[in-house]
């Protein structure tokens, strides 16, 4: 994935990574000393991955990584330090209004029994 957006980047210009539910390969590491046992090769080994690649990214703001998650507690520190996912924007639920006019939206060209 990163390998194919440096070369989107050289052929167009300019790529956004999305990864959704980055708690799914970013999750918090246990502590070493308390779950030497427990820990999850596979996950560590995604993770690691994940920021050796982010790490390899200079200065270049034609490449950006977003990602989201509803777990931000959960989210390995690693990833949130500067330079990695160190903005964070809490979007709130629509309200009620909202999600009618959204479900309006995605319904106008189909048959419905809504108004």
């Amino acid at each position: 994935m990163f390998n194919q957006a440096r070369n989107t980047v050289k052929i167009k210009g300019s790529c956004i990574i999305f990864i959704d539910e980055i708690d799914a390969v970013g999750y918090r590491r246990k502590s070493f000393r308390n779950d030497m046992l427990q820990g999850n090769r596979e996950s560590e080994m995604t993770l690691n991955q994940l920021l050796n690649e982010m790490d390899g990214f200079q200065e270049n703001k034609n490449l950006i990584v977003i990602a989201s998650t509803n777990l931000i507690d959960n989210i390995d520190d690693a990833l949130l330090r500067p330079g990695r996912f160190d903005q964070k924007i809490e979007i709130e639920p629509p309200t009620p209004l909202e999600r009618s006019q959204i479900l309006k939206i995605h319904l106008s060209n189909k048959t419905n029994n809504l108004e």
